[in-house]
């Protein structure tokens, strides 16, 4: 019985050690990442992005990011018919928001009182 429990558990741990690698070496090529040409730069469009306010958290494809050959990145997304209790507009700086450069706390969010969202993430290059 022991030696079931065992080797269930030492399975269960290279499964999640192989998973853990993976991620590892998807966010080091995400953060090696840049625009090949010295004056590109990369644009993607329309991928989830989710925002969170004391409302709650909320989900939308009206987005984009740009990444240039400097290294730079800046993601920005739109959200519509976010609630606002507040009844004013309701602004949040220094949040966590993860860029395809990795890890930024250079953020700004805005809801509207009509509802009206935006995230704005970005990544300076270290020089």
């Amino acid at each position: 019985m022991f030696t079931d429990f065992f080797t269930f558990k030492k399975n269960k741990m290279k499964k999640a050690s192989i998973l853990l690698a993976a991620a590892f070496a998807v966010t080091v090529l995400l953060v090696s990442w840049k625009a090949e040409s010295d004056n590109a730069a990369d644009v993607v469009t329309e991928f989830g992005c989710g925002m969170s306010t004391p409302d709650g958290f909320f989900v939308t494809t009206a987005s984009h990011s740009v990444v240039t050959s400097s290294g730079n990145t800046s993601l920005v997304c739109q959200f519509e018919n976010v609630p606002n209790s507040t009844g004013r507009a309701w602004r949040s700086k220094g949040d966590l928001c993860n860029t395809m450069l990795g890890l930024t706390t250079n953020t700004s969010k805005v809801v509207t009182p009509s509802g009206n969202g935006t995230l704005v993430c970005q990544v300076k290059s270290p020089k």
